[in-house]
Order: C-alpha cells, then structure tokens, then sequence
C-alpha cells in the first residue's frame, strides 16, 4: 500500500484540455496535458539550471578567463575568450531545455508542431552565432599570420575570406529556418513576380560587387595603405571590403568607392614610382616681357636645382604657351623624391609622407609667387597643378 507521501509525489496535475483537428477521420478531438509532482519539479530545476548556468556562471568564468588572456602575450586567447563564452553558453541552455519538455510530458500534437519546432530555432540560432564567432576567430589568425608576409595582398584577402564564409554561413542557416517552418523555398521566390524581380535585382547587384573585389584582388591596382590618386581624389586605401574600398583623404574623410567602379576610374597608385611628379602650371599676365619672361624661367629653374627634396636632372621650368589674350603659361615640372614611409608602406609612415609632399607642393608654390612679386610680374589667375 502507498503511503500519503508517495501519493502526493506521484499526483497528477492538469494543465488543461486542447482541441485538435484530425485530418485522417475529419473531426476534432480532444487531449488532456498532466503530469506528476516529481515530473513538474524536474523540469523546472532543469529550467532553473539553465538559466543560472548562463548568468550566474558565464559572467564570472568570462572574467576570470579575460584575466588571464590578459597575461599572455599574443592577443589570440584574447579574442578567444571575447568570442567564445556567450554562444556556447547559449547553445548549452538551449539543450538543456530538451530535457525540461521531455519530463513537462506535454501532448504530442502540442510537442511536434510547437514546441519542438521552437527550441529546433532557438537552437540553430545559438549553432549559427556560434560558427559566426568561430569564423571570426579563425580569419583573425589568418590576418595575424598575414602580417608577418611582406606583400599586402593577403592582407586584402582576409576579409574577403571572412565576409564570403559568413554569407554563405547565413545562406544555409535561412534556408534551414524556413525548411524547419515548412515553407517551401523554391514556391515562396516564385509566388510573385515582383519579389522574384527585387530578389534577382540584389542578387546581380550582389555579384556585381564580388565580381568588382576579385578584380581588385586580380589586377592589384593598390593595397592597403597605398596612396592613391581616383578620379583626382588623393588619399590612403585603409579597407577593401566586399562592396566597396575606403579611401582616407587628406581632410581625414573617408571617401567610400563601390568596388564595381574600379573598372571604369582612372587610379594612380603613387607607391608604384620612385618619385611623384609634379606638374604646375603659372599663368603670367601679359604685361610681361619676353625678356623678364625667360629671366623669371631661368632664376626659377635655379630655385629648383638647389631644392635638396627634388630629384636631380628631372624638375624644369619651361615658357609652355602663350594664349591668345597674351597671357604667357609657365610649366614647372618637379619630381619628389619618395621617403622611407613609402618602403615601409606603413599607413601612419604614409600619411607623414603625403603630408612632406603637400608641405613641398606649397612651399614651391610659394617661392614661384614670391619671386614673381620680386620680378614685379603678376598672375593672371591661380596656379593649377597636378601630380601623378
């Protein structure tokens, strides 16, 4: 005989009746959902575990291993720990929730259509932040690795790498998703034109800015911390991504070029030349002579020859043209000499050197002009110049 205790444990509690439809017989049904005491406290104490197993003992083993991350000496661990705790800690709950429906005991039409199918989501969720994480921290060893090469172009391949793996990553795991839902993919791209328009517009503009990254990655027209000179626009290439390439200009702005351009702009890359030449043009009103014309050229050429930053034998100063209104078109051609910072192809090293060249650019325009009020000449509008 059972005794008051064992009868207590062992009571069966009901949450309720639910009405289903059977469509095997074409009529509805009725199921009742109870179970006993001891089922009820399992379950919640599993519940209950998980929850403090992802606070209570996440947060502080997080801590205590970013402390010693800390101590060692590569950064690795580091992004190891940063990465690693939250989705596997979330991936761990979410299993432990299995167990909790299973003591729960709740009717199999409830478990197979609703419940199942949420934790199977929860789930896939937790394995799909996972292996974002995991991709992250695999491509930061690569880039680690890539670091240690002197050629930049693995540098530019890492995120290409990083991006490619997580969109098809996320590709798999929506078509899991929608799978799990019981919705058909193939009927759901096909139910209307017009989605099925817009997805296949993203879909070419999708390819066209792959197709534009391994082009870069192909012709190697720069790397990264290059000095670049697109479409008149000079700057450092600081990110090639897989949809567009960031540029830093001189004022610091980012100027932000869509990859699929690059095929149709024309791009000077000043890392490739010994020298970056210098082309300005002095506009000289026509009250000039032409004897205080070609003394002006002649004191001029001099100043330059005597300019120590200036490549020997290659700057010049010629009377180009003369225009129909009279005014006379002096050509100074220059070239400066590149420094260490472009061997180094550091881009703080770079920046140092575009910021000498600007200062030169300035300083030449500068002793042109004041020569120019020496010799009582005048412009007849602002300088141009160009440097390539």
């Amino acid at each position: 005989m059972a005794s008051a205790s064992d009868s207590i444990w062992e009571q069966n509690i009901t949450f309720g009746s639910f009405q289903f439809f059977d469509n095997t017989t074409q009529s509805y049904y009725w199921t009742t959902w109870s179970l006993t005491v001891v089922d009820l406290i399992i379950s919640i104490s599993i519940f209950v575990l998980s929850i403090l197993s992802f606070f209570l003992v996440r947060i502080p083993l997080t801590r205590l291993l970013r402390r010693c991350a800390r101590k060692s000496k590569t950064k690795y661990d580091d992004i190891i720990v940063k990465k690693l705790p939250f989705p596997i800690f979330l991936l761990a709950m979410t299993g432990m929730w299995f167990p909790t429906l299973y003591y729960l005991r709740p009717p199999p039409e409830i478990y197979n259509t609703y419940m199942v199918v949420a934790l199977t989501i929860m789930l896939a969720f937790a394995i799909f932040l996972l292996g974002l994480r995991l991709i992250d921290i695999a491509c930061y060893g690569l880039a680690l690795q890539a670091e240690k090469t002197k050629t930049k172009l693995d540098d530019m391949l890492v995120p290409f790498i990083r991006q490619g793996l997580k969109v098809v990553f996320l590709v798999f795991f929506l078509i899991f998703m929608l799978s799990t839902l019981g919705i058909d993919i193939a009927s759901l791209l096909g139910a209307s034109s017009i989605a099925g328009f817009a997805f296949a517009a993203a879909a070419d503009e999708t390819v066209g800015s792959y197709y534009g990254s391994y082009f870069l990655v192909a012709t190697n027209p720069f790397r990264m911390g290059d000095w670049v000179t697109v479409d008149g626009q000079d700057g450092v290439v600081v990110k090639v991504g897989m949809r567009t390439t960031q540029i830093k200009m001189f004022d610091e702005s980012i100027l932000s070029v869509p990859n699929t351009a690059f095929r149709n702009l024309n791009i000077i890359n000043h890392f490739e030349s010994p020298v970056v030449r210098l082309q300005i043009d002095i506009h000289v009103s026509f009250e000039a002579t032409d004897d205080k014309i070609m003394s002006f050229l002649t004191r001029l050429e001099d100043k330059l020859d005597r300019d120590p930053d200036l490549q020997d034998g290659v700057h010049d100063a010629t009377l180009y043209e003369i225009k129909p209104n009279g005014t006379y078109v002096v050509r100074l051609e220059a070239a400066f000499k590149r420094g260490p910072a472009a061997v180094a192809k550091d881009e703080k090293l770079a920046w140092k050197w575009m910021a000498e060249f600007v200062l030169k650019r300035e300083d030449i325009l500068m002793n042109t002009v004041e020569l120019m009020n020496e010799m009582q000449l005048n412009l007849a509008h602002l300088p141009s110049f160009v440097h390539h």
